[in-house]
């Protein structure tokens, strides 16, 4: 495998709103949702963070790309989702592309 050089990335904030319990939306989440978008091509990696507090948003997903220009990939992305298996009970708050400005700060 080659170095990835991190270009931009995908935010997406939601909510589990259906009938599925919190394990079986992970489940959902893990095994059918996380692989349809890595499936795509358009970003190879995938974080998903549970809120500590209140706020918009149950869920907080990263989707990191290393594509030349990452608006083609959030792009090209956003054509494929209605060929994904969806779950109804996911409301998404806020989706949005950002782009990598500086590389990654680390403490020492």
């Amino acid at each position: 495998m080659h170095d990835r050089v991190l270009t931009g990335v995908l935010i997406v904030t939601a909510d589990n709103v259906g009938p599925m319990s919190c394990e079986e939306f992970d489940r959902w989440y893990d095994e059918v949702h996380v692989p349809d978008i890595l499936e795509s091509g358009c970003y190879y990696a995938a974080t998903r963070y549970e809120a500590a507090g209140t706020g918009e948003g149950q869920y907080l997903a990263i989707y990191e790309t290393d594509w030349p220009d990452p608006m083609r990939a959030f792009e090209q992305f956003a054509a494929r989702l209605g060929h994904m298996r969806k779950y109804d009970g996911l409301v998404v708050r806020h989706m949005a592309p950002y782009l990598a400005i500086g590389g990654a700060h680390r403490a020492t």
